[in-house]
């Protein structure tokens, strides 16, 4: 996603006179629709409000290049207003975590995972995150602490298991979830084998907008 331009169009002057509803519909709208421009800082300074979750999630997804914000007036096509950084990306993320954001949690999770945690790579610590995210009703955690019971990372590997928190995930709507849930019965790791079942799962993914096998 990029963001740049002015402000003209927002009808807001006064970034610390917004309120989090407003935060909330600016920055939906805002990092959703390439079509909408406002000016990149001003932007960041309604994401910097302390007291709302998501707005620090969404920080912290720019410092980790997930959402992309450019520099107002430049020419460059990449010339970030901010300087992407693992570290804050994560203080960011501990902050909106803080407040019981599940996607925040998820993140974390991630970031232990794939070893750009500042602590290193740790499966256990990215599981202990899943699970956090997990109770606050996030299905990308969900689908995660699935992935990890399906591969054996951090915990026993148990198909079982797997097939439950995939099962979770899937009645959120998560899409790959009901993939996984297609190919386990496709392959007859849990709990068994059903060209059938795995066709109805699969029909479920593509529903979604979820293709690969």
């Amino acid at each position: 996603m990029m963001i740049s331009g002015s402000d003209s169009d927002t009808g807001v002057q006064d970034a610390a006179s917004v309120s989090l509803p407003t935060i909330r519909k600016l920055t939906f709208k805002y990092l959703h629709s390439q079509s909408e421009h406002m000016d990149a800082n001003w932007l960041l300074s309604l994401l910097r409000n302390p007291y709302d979750a998501r707005s620090q999630f969404l920080l912290g997804e720019v410092y980790a290049e997930r959402i992309y914000v450019g520099r107002s007036g430049s020419d460059d096509p990449y010339d970030p207003v901010l300087e992407p950084s693992d570290e804050k990306a994560l203080e960011y993320y501990l902050r909106s975590a803080e407040q019981g954001y599940g996607k925040a949690m998820f993140r974390i999770g991630q970031m232990y995972e794939n070893g750009t945690h500042p602590r290193g790579m740790s499966t256990n610590r990215a599981m202990e995150w899943y699970l956090r995210g997990s109770d606050r009703g996030d299905p990308d955690s969900m689908y995660a602490v699935g992935r990890m019971y399906h591969l054996g990372n951090g915990v026993n590997q148990s198909y079982e298991k797997a097939m439950e928190w995939y099962g979770k995930a899937a009645e959120l709507g998560h899409a790959e979830a009901c993939n996984r849930i297609g190919k386990m019965y496709e392959t007859g790791a849990y709990p068994e084998q059903s060209a059938e079942e795995a066709e109805r799962w699969y029909a479920k993914a593509a529903e979604k907008g979820y293709w690969k096998r």
